[in-house]
C-alpha cells in the first residue's frame, strides 16, 4: 500500500499491510520521518520515484 498520511500508514500497519509512504504534495519536511516512525517501510518523494522503485 502507498500512503501519504499518518492515519493511513497506521491503518495499513494495523491491517497487516506492507506500506510505503509518499510525500509528493506535502510541504512538511518532517512528514517522511513521521511516516517511517508510524511503520512505513520506505519513503518515496513523488510518483516518478514510486514507479522507479516498483520497476514500472
Amino acid at each position: 500500500m502507498v500512503e501519504d498520511s499518518l492515519v493511513g500508514v497506521r491503518a495499513a500497519v494495523a491491517a497487516g499491510c506492507r506500506v510505503w509512504g509518499i510525500t509528493a504534495t506535502h510541504h512538511d519536511p518532517a512528514l517522511a520521518g513521521t511516516l517511517l516512525d508510524a511503520g512505513a517501510e520506505r519513503i518515496v518523494g513523488n510518483h516518478t520515484e514510486l514507479q522507479a522503485a516498483l520497476g514500472v
